[in-house]
């Protein structure tokens, strides 16, 4: 079994920077992260936060290689995300391209896939006091990052990724029905037990919809790389404004209505439960702005496509409802991924009884 990156030490930290971008560095924090470990490394007057992940067949290094141009194309597009620091032997892919900005390291003599970038200033929307304002903020940042995005190529290879847009639905059913075996057998968290079984009638009934009405549509609508992740745990805001925008690995071809139906969902999480605005409100707010910030591009969505798109929001929400339970209810209390589950669980499942009644 491959060591946990999390066990590196700082002076290992420390040489797998040096060895791979040149420069010294002194290690500071762990930061949070579902998979790959980042870690806030400072030189001199300068912080930055170093990634490093194993290779698996949801990342290969050439993968992570074209999500580093994906980041880049962002970056030149003056959206605000993160430097990245060129490495100094970078990953070269079969094809000769190369970003320049992935490496591949070892650790124990296995592969490790490592990138560094500047550290981002500001406070998690998930924790920080947002704005009335923030559903227009992050409708005109979905726009500005589609519209970034709209000449990266697809990525070289198709990777399996659990949480693709056109899967929404299906992937809602599968969630909601291993609830519904829980929810028989009597395991399921104490928080959300009483309104379980309309919730799950809900999501069915969401899922259902978005096979039937928006699914068919898919194929048919434009079709560009995005974030696909614009999430409140991946905006950064300081005195009620975003300054930055984390996290391209869920960065794929899909939909371009997707990247703002993505977004709507998870500003709802952020919303939707306590402030006592409608949830359908609120994506109708995030979509205006989208426009108003894609007007005059080719980024900006037909009347169709904004007919799908709060059907796509709220299955999406529901996705995320269903998934972060049963990850509560297949891990114990002191693995990361249940303390991760239940935060993502409290901020969405309020948002779904609201919809359900």
């Amino acid at each position: 079994m491959s060591r946990s990156l999390r066990t590196l030490t700082d002076n290992e930290i420390r040489v797998l920077v040096s060895d791979s971008f040149g420069l010294d560095v002194q290690m500071d924090q762990f930061l949070s992260g579902e998979i790959a470990i980042n870690a806030r490394v400072t030189a001199q007057d300068s912080a930055y936060v170093f990634k490093a992940e194993y290779p698996s067949r949801t990342m290969t290094p050439e993968y992570a290689d074209w999500l580093s141009t994906a980041h880049q194309a962002a970056y030149e597009s003056n959206v605000p995300v993160a430097q990245q620091i060129p490495a100094t032997n970078p990953f070269q892919a079969a094809s000769g391209k190369s970003s320049g900005f992935v490496s591949v390291a070892h650790v124990d003599d296995e592969p490790v896939i490592v990138r560094l970038q500047s550290f981002l200033t500001g406070t998690e929307a998930s924790t920080a006091e947002l704005t009335n304002d923030y559903p227009t903020q992050i409708g005109t940042l979905a726009g500005h990052v589609a519209t970034a995005l709209a000449n990266v190529p697809p990525a070289p290879d198709m990777i399996l990724h659990p949480w693709a847009f056109e899967s929404t639905g299906v992937n809602v059913k599968f969630a909601s029905e291993r609830l519904q075996t829980w929810e028989a057998s009597g395991h399921v968290p104490a928080d959300i037990g009483p309104s379980l079984t309309r919730v799950l009638a809900f999501s069915r009934h969401i899922a259902h919809e978005f096979e039937t009405t928006v699914k068919p549509l898919l194929d048919d609508f434009p079709q560009q790389v995005l974030h696909q992740d614009i999430n409140d745990q991946n905006v950064l805001v300081s005195d009620g404004k975003i300054t930055g925008l984390l996290d391209f690995g869920d960065c794929r071809v899909a939909a371009r209505m997707a990247e703002v139906a993505i977004a709507s969902s998870y500003v709802l999480t952020a919303r939707g439960g306590s402030s006592g605005e409608r949830p359908r409100d609120i994506i109708s707010r995030v979509s205006t702005a989208y426009q108003d910030a894609t007007r005059g591009t080719e980024q900006h969505l037909t009347s169709t496509e904004l007919e799908a798109l709060e059907t796509a929001a709220i299955t999406r929400l529901c996705l995320g409802a269903c998934t972060w339970a049963a990850r509560v209810l297949t891990t114990r209390p002191q693995e990361l991924a249940h303390a991760y589950g239940q935060k993502r669980l409290a901020r969405t499942w309020p948002v779904i009884e609201q919809l359900a009644q």
